[in-house]
């Protein structure tokens, strides 16, 4: 069991958590980093300042705390899967899914390493043994969001597109508000070639979040642009959004592939020309640095 706070911190931990749980990161830091100073080993708060570095990208020093939780309390099965999420966002695939195994060997309905783990295989190209991780869950927890949405995606990846279609509406109904889960379901229209039907999709998810660059990647490849498509606003817009924000690679990779696409199409040599080498010079940058930090 985890090292019990005194009274007093474990107030100030309660505090912690409730501005943690609200999205007040920066607020939760500096309580965790009090907590931590007035007691160096204790797990707990390792493991939410981990926590606090993955949720604002510091990737090394999550797993560095995560770790140090671990080594003063090795039977935590929440600590295991969060480490192993870290090591998947870094791009550390046996690491994480090594981590995701011990959690589950300690806690084997542990709901977010079962998730972890079958999302983990299907990134690896293991989709027959992440359906089965994804479908037991999906059996428990009929109304699980991410394993709605995961287990349409390995199902897809099997070619079991109309299956996979009715967990992907699943997900986007429990939560419509989640543009991932429309550009998902706009995916699975498109491999069974229900191209207004996908539009539509990538449309809502581009609503919901502007600078979901896959779904304009994928609304771009879903159809040929013309200068008077309906679309072309959201063309614009997208121009804008990866010209003047402050967007993460991966974001920014697909709206330049997808803008040159368009601009392809449009026959605006010059644009597509720009935009695609963006994209590739983004993705060679990207492929670097994982490998500097997987070595």
């Amino acid at each position: 069991m985890p090292k019990k706070l005194k009274k007093k911190s474990n107030k100030q931990f309660q505090q912690a958590l409730q501005l943690h749980q609200r999205g007040n990161i920066a607020a939760a830091k500096e309580i965790y980093l009090q907590l931590q100073a007035n007691d160096p080993e204790n797990p707990e708060v390792l493991h939410y300042l981990g926590l606090v570095e993955y949720q604002t990208n510091n990737l090394a020093s999550a797993i560095e705390l995560i770790s140090q939780a671990i080594k003063l309390s090795a039977n935590e099965p929440n600590y295991y899967s969060n480490l192993a999420m870290c090591y998947t966002d870094q791009g550390e695939y046996d690491q994480a899914e090594n981590n995701y195994r011990t959690a589950l060997s300690k806690d084997s309905r542990l709901i977010p390493a079962l998730i972890g783990l079958g999302s983990l295989l299907a990134k690896q190209g293991k989709y027959k043994e992440a359906e089965q991780y994804l479908s037991g869950i999906v059996k428990r927890q009929p109304n699980h969001v991410t394993a709605n949405a995961n287990y349409a995606l390995t199902l897809q990846k099997l070619g079991k597109y109309k299956e996979a279609l009715g967990f992907a509406k699943k997900a986007a109904k429990i939560d419509p508000n989640n543009a991932v889960s429309h550009s998902n379901l706009g995916n699975i229209y498109l491999d069974l070639g229900e191209f207004t039907e996908a539009q539509n999709c990538f449309r809502k998810a581009l609503s919901l979040d502007p600078t979901y660059g896959k779904a304009f990647h994928n609304l771009a490849r879903s159809k040929k642009f013309s200068s008077d498509d309906i679309d072309m606003e959201l063309v614009t817009q997208s121009d804008q959004y990866v010209s003047s924000h402050n967007l993460g690679v991966d974001r920014q990779i697909s709206f330049h592939f997808g803008l040159g696409k368009i601009y392809d199409d449009l026959k605006m040599w010059d644009k597509a020309f720009r935009h695609f080498n963006q994209a590739n010079s983004l993705v060679t940058a990207s492929y670097d640095a994982r490998s500097l930090q997987t070595n």
